[in-house]
Formats: C-alpha cells, structure tokens, sequence
C-alpha cells in the first residue's frame, strides 16, 4: 500500500491511505470536509456523513452515505463492527504515523 501511496499525487496521497485502510469508496473520501476529521481523539476518527457524486443533470452533488457501508467491510452487525473496531484500534495509530510521515515527504 505505501508504494501505491507513494506512486499518486502527492495532494492524493493521505485520502488513498484512508480510503485503503478505513475501506472508504473514492465518493466517501470526496465528500469529506475538514469538520469529518477528529485528530485530537484517541484513536482519531473520521464520520462519513456524505457522499459527492457527479450525476448528468446536476454536475457534482453531495448526498447520504451509501448504508451498505458495513455490509461491504464485513460486519454482519453493529456489535460485529464494535468488535472490529475494538480489535483494530490500535491500528489506527500506525495509519495515522504512516499519513503524518507522508505530509512530511517532499512534493
């Protein structure tokens, strides 16, 4: 995953390693915003609350989350995500010292 990160743009590089390792879709990534990203808590957390799409009629848009979003990471329920979640918690802390050492890379 880091050569695939290493190999994109460079202003791509943070949204592949979120999308690879919280198994975001490229429409969930794009409809994030600065207010989504919570790097103060521990572990940092992201909340997906839209989607950006590009329809015919309308151009870009933003709209809800796609629901199967467990569904599609595995998670046959909210105590099987919970659990996961747990599980993976530490994680997170290596995603987020592998995306700060990315920041730090030279364009």
């Amino acid at each position: 995953m880091d050569r695939l990160a290493g190999a994109i743009e460079p202003r791509y590089r943070s949204m592949v390693l979120l999308a690879a390792y919280a198994g975001l879709r490229k429409g969930e990534c794009f409809g994030l915003a600065r207010r989504h990203l919570d790097l103060r808590t521990k572990p940092p957390t992201v909340t997906v609350e839209r989607t950006r799409i590009e329809t015919a009629s309308l151009g870009m848009i933003f709209q809800a989350p796609n629901q199967g979003s467990m569904a599609r990471l595995g998670h046959a329920s909210p105590a099987a995500a919970l659990r996961y979640q747990h599980a993976a918690s530490t994680r997170d802390a290596e995603v987020t010292t592998a995306v700060d050492a990315l920041r730090r890379l030279p364009a």
